[in-house]
């Protein structure tokens, strides 16, 4: 008996030790063609961001554009402060999946913060519409974030990667784009 009583008391305290709630949230989504086993420039930003910032209070999290963004947004919500701190980097497809994860966290009542998007492109809801993602006429409309920071990639030959990027309101800033020098998409330096 004495040694089932503590063992409940081992296991509450290492409950209570978990308690301690997420005040900060940093979100990096690979894009299309990107996966973790595979170095790339996301996942050297997940481990900077990593290596900088993680500790009990602070998740840094590397996901890739199809995971269930309605899912990370409950699980961000369930574990972190009422209003934690969010910072969202998506490169390509991993930055529509960025608008989506904002558009989840507000439906939970937090605010992104900051979101830095790479060579962003739209993703249609339906396989078929996503021919769009291979225009460079597209646009993508961010909300419920308080700055948006694009970046686009211009080639040699002249060929613009990436789509505009929008304000949905006025309480989104999107800043000017920055333009980047690079040889080809999938390749983020």
């Amino acid at each position: 008996m004495l040694i089932w009583y503590l063992g409940i008391n081992q296991g509450e305290k290492r409950m209570t030790e978990h308690r301690r709630l997420i005040e900060e949230v940093h979100v990096v989504i690979s894009g299309f063609l990107q996966y973790e086993g595979r170095p790339n420039g996301m996942i050297r930003l997940w481990r900077d961001i990593h290596h900088y910032r993680s500790g009990p209070e602070c998740l840094v999290l590397m996901k890739t554009w199809n995971d269930d963004m309605n899912s990370l947004a409950e699980f961000i919500w369930r574990l972190s402060v009422s209003k934690p701190r969010v910072c969202i980097y998506g490169y390509s497809w991993g930055g529509a999946a960025s608008v989506k994860l904002a558009k989840y966290l507000c439906d939970r009542g937090i605010r992104v913060e900051t979101m830095v998007l790479s060579d962003a492109v739209h993703r249609h809801w339906y396989w078929l519409g996503n021919w769009r993602a291979l225009v460079p006429f597209s646009s993508i409309t961010v909300d419920n974030t308080d700055r948006v920071f694009p970046f686009r990639q211009r080639s040699r030959l002249g060929r613009i990667s990436g789509h505009e990027i929008l304000p949905a309101s006025d309480r989104t800033k999107v800043y000017n784009t920055h333009w980047c020098s690079c040889l080809y998409h999938l390749f983020l330096p």
